[in-house]
């Protein structure tokens, strides 16, 4: 019975080992107005936000991999915003930075 506990527990580590070894970065959205009359003060922000995911990956990262930031336009418009949130969350973001 022991042999039988001690194989099923090494089995289930090496599936979640490799599982782990695996992971995908984290994903981190950023939707702004990029254009417009709002560009000014998004594109300050945005810098904000890379210079900080970019600390945390000098770091490490998140889990050891790393943090993804991709910039999404919301063409200073709520429904431009709504499709963007959609294609981000399609393209694998786990944050949303609005």
């Amino acid at each position: 019975m022991k042999k039988y506990l001690i194989s099923t527990a090494v089995a289930a580590l090496c599936a979640f080992g490799s599982a782990a070894a695996q992971a995908e970065p984290l994903k981190v959205a950023v939707i702004e107005a990029f254009s417009g009359p709002n560009a000014q003060t998004a594109i300050p922000f945005v810098e904000g936000v890379r210079y900080a995911i970019g600390k945390l990956n000098k770091e490490g990262g998140f889990n050891g991999e790393p943090i993804v930031v991709t910039e999404y336009d919301s063409l200073n418009q709520t429904a431009g915003a709504a499709e963007k949130l959609m294609a981000a969350i399609a393209d694998g973001a786990r944050i949303i930075i609005p």
